[in-house]
């Protein structure tokens, strides 16, 4: 195992309380998606621009490498902005994750009732599971660290509130902003290997 690889589950491990939350926070939204039919209206537009999305991919000249590309860009892109936008109180990370788990949740309804829930969930497995494996846990760790970062801004405006010292503080955004820069290049590697899957071994499981 080398440095960089050691680094990473360090800063992993500093952060497990959050990884933890994140994780929980997913759960939830997939039970959301499954149970919460107030939500599925709005979840049904995320889905159509999913299948927009699909349907201009598959009429390109090239629709596994434009596959690839697409979703390496929107994972990475979407990953780096929810660890950065943490900063906004934790909101826009906790919403992310809730959000995605939703859709998960809901299209594990629709194809439930299409198919029957054991079929479903057989299918699901099939679609998902050989790149999210490590989609998700990236996508997790990602949204963890953009929490981690709105916990310090917390701590910050309460240290500003009550005119105590930030020093102590100001060490741990530098270690924190140290670790931001190792996992942003840690979980960009992931959703690399995560797409590289996505785009070829997924199609191919899919048409078994």
């Amino acid at each position: 195992m080398n440095l960089y690889t050691k680094r990473f589950i360090q800063f992993i491990k500093e952060a497990k309380h959050f990884v933890v939350a994140g994780t929980l926070l997913f759960v939830a939204g997939i039970l959301f998606g499954v149970f919460n039919d107030n939500l599925h209206t709005m979840l049904n537009g995320q889905l159509e621009g999913v299948r927009e999305l699909a349907r201009r991919v598959s009429e390109s000249s090239n629709p596994r490498l434009q596959l690839f590309i697409v979703i390496l860009f929107n994972n990475v892109l979407k990953a780096l902005l929810i660890i950065v936008l943490g900063a906004l109180l934790s909101v826009i990370p906790i919403f992310f994750l809730m959000l995605n788990g939703a859709v998960l949740g809901y299209l594990y309804v629709l194809r439930s009732e299409e198919l029957g829930a054991g079929t479903a969930l057989g299918e699901l497995a099939k679609g998902i599971l050989p790149h999210g494996i490590i989609e998700i846990p990236a996508i997790i760790l990602a949204a963890a660290f953009g929490i981690k970062l709105g916990s310090y801004v917390y701590r910050w405006l309460g240290l500003v509130v009550a005119g105590k010292s930030q020093q102590l503080l100001r060490q741990e955004w530098k270690e924190y902003a140290l670790g931001l820069l190792l996992m942003g290049a840690g979980i960009s590697v992931l959703l690399l290997v995560a797409a590289i899957i996505e785009s070829t071994v997924t199609p191919w499981i899919l048409s078994l």
